[in-house]
């Protein structure tokens, strides 16, 4: 609402030092999602023109459902979504113009056997793509769920899931995808799942990549070169290069006997043991001096505000 936009608007105050310094430093950024089918509801707007008239970024979000809150056709999907979306940004544009805007879908199917809305799908997969080259047409930002899993727990479905969706969107363009460390459709978060998916971006991201292709990378003359007995590892073409090609960290890609002297590591556990060194070494940079304080007073005042209404 316009009152909770408010106090979180304070306290981004409070964690930068100050008013003047929330001018040239945002710290935050606000979501604000319709309620599908085309339901531009009254807190969806209020937060829309307050972070607005406070010149916040704002991520405006659809999260329709095929079969449930929007047609069962993909197409449709896309169509409801997008009328939704640019809704919300013509709003924010009204109040301020030239705000950045995030354009934000969520959007699936519903699954009809159970009611839920899986986001690790091929349908959300296929809307992400398909949204993501409609903002590069529109030529502003998006985001789209990638990296995302339905599965409780970390394991092969989680890893198919997550590259499922995050290639597709990476493939299609999009600016930002969210889901990283995410299980149980963004309900629960694992950070030991974090860092594995750390890793599957990284992947993602070389893929995206691709590869050059001019006469240099063609090796014609190296292949003539090495001839047909020669070898490759040893030229000095594959020392200078060798930092571009993939690699990893906790994947393992070692042979079945290297796997087995190293004690038969799991990627999922190593990427816990990682996330517990982060947790117990990484040192945040601190609140400016009184932040947290002001902060604490903030949300005893809001509290109290609370209670009166």
């Amino acid at each position: 609402s316009e009152w909770e936009t408010k106090k979180i608007i304070e306290m981004a105050a409070a964690a930068v030092g100050g008013e003047e310094k929330l001018k040239v430093r945002k710290p935050i950024v606000f979501i604000s999602a319709v309620s599908s089918p085309l339901k531009l509801s009254r807190k969806f707007c209020e937060t829309i023109m307050t972070s607005s008239q406070a010149d916040f970024p704002i991520f405006i979000a659809s999260m329709a459902m095929a079969g449930g809150t929007a047609p069962v056709h993909l197409a449709g999907v896309l169509v409801q979504t997008n009328a939704e979306i640019l809704a919300g940004v013509v709003l924010a544009q009204l109040v301020r113009k030239g705000i950045p805007v995030v354009y934000n879908s969520y959007s699936t199917a519903m699954d009809l056997r159970l009611g839920t809305s899986p986001l690790g799908s091929p349908e959300t997969a296929l809307i992400g793509a398909t949204v993501s080259e409609l903002c590069r047409y529109y030529q502003i930002p998006c985001l789209v769920p990638g990296i995302m899993s339905d599965s409780k727990q970390p394991g092969s479905q989680a890893a198919f899931e997550k590259t499922l969706t995050g290639v597709a969107a990476a493939m299609a363009g999009a600016s930002l995808q969210v889901g990283i460390g995410g299980l149980e459709t963004g309900l629960t978060f694992d950070f030991g799942q974090a860092v594995l998916d750390d890793e599957i971006v990284r992947m993602i991201k070389h893929l995206k990549h691709g590869f050059e292709v001019n006469a240099e990378t063609l090796s014609v003359d190296l292949i003539d070169e090495i001839g047909h007995f020669g070898e490759f590892l040893s030229h000095d073409s594959t020392l200078v290069k060798m930092r571009t090609l993939s690699q990893t960290h906790l994947f393992d890609r070692n042979n079945r006997e290297g796997w087995e002297l190293n004690g038969r590591p799991d990627s999922y556990d190593k990427a816990l043991a990682r996330a517990r060194e982060i947790l117990n070494t990484h040192e945040p940079a601190p609140l400016p001096p009184g932040a947290a304080e002001q902060i604490r007073s903030i949300v005893d005042e809001a509290e109290r505000e609370l209670k009166l209404k």
